[in-house]
């Protein structure tokens, strides 16, 4: 029996061949077209610049950061100054410097004290007014008030003529004059332990205004001894 489909030419068969291999290339041809476009139209379905997602097993192993602690405040270094209480100043000794003042009647004996320290006694002795002192005339309405003082020194003893002064009975005070008659007492003078000295002091004083008080001062001005005079 012969096969109708098989020709029985070997041309016929060989041309049949060819043609079965042609149409095998156009076929792959076709086919590799077609992914072509496919693939061509997948890529330009992609947003250019758009990365691919992670896939879910590398989000879950992706580490999360820890979050750091937030600092708590720190308190507040605000230094507080101490209230510091008033001291107390300590009380003035009684035998300081500047002891109270002595308040005495003319003639009498009263200690002297330096620093607190006896150094022996003073007296305002009397008190005279007159018109020349070492032949210094008083001024027109003035006179010359002269004070008699004495001192006994029981340690050395310092004294001058011009820590003394007077004060009349208006409240005015004068200051030594600087004109004493003999004996005057002098200034910056030093007096050995057991010895005694007598002199007189001169003051500038109105007229018609008798002095009220013959006052002895410190050597800073403070008073002494105030001898009050009759």
């Amino acid at each position: 029996m012969i096969d109708r489909n098989t020709p029985s030419d070997p041309r016929l068969r060989e041309r049949r061949g060819d043609l079965v291999g042609l149409n095998a290339v156009l076929f792959a041809i076709v086919l590799f077209a077609a992914v072509g476009a496919v693939g061509w139209f997948v890529i330009k379905s992609v947003p250019a610049g758009t990365a691919p997602s992670p896939s879910p097993t590398a989000v879950a192993q992706r580490p999360t950061p820890s979050a750091s602690p937030t600092p708590s405040p720190s308190p507040s270094t605000t230094p507080v100054e101490p209230t510091s209480s008033p001291s107390s100043s300590p009380s003035p000794s009684p035998t300081g410097s500047n002891p109270p003042t002595i308040t005495a009647a003319l003639g009498t004996t009263e200690p002297y004290m330096v620093g607190g320290q006896q150094v022996g006694t003073v007296t305002a002795l009397s008190i005279s007014y007159t018109d020349t002192v070492a032949k210094h005339p008083a001024p027109n309405g003035q006179r010359w008030a002269v004070v008699k003082v004495q001192y006994s020194a029981t340690a050395e003893l310092k004294y001058d003529a011009f820590d003394w002064e007077v004060r009349d009975r208006s409240g005015q005070r004068h200051d030594w004059a600087g004109y004493d008659p003999t004996p005057a007492l002098g200034s910056a003078m030093t007096l050995k332990a057991g010895h005694q000295v007598t002199g007189y002091v001169s003051f500038k004083v109105p007229a018609t205004t008798p002095v009220r008080s013959i006052i002895l001062r410190s050597s800073d001005l403070k008073d002494l001894i105030v001898f009050q005079v009759p």
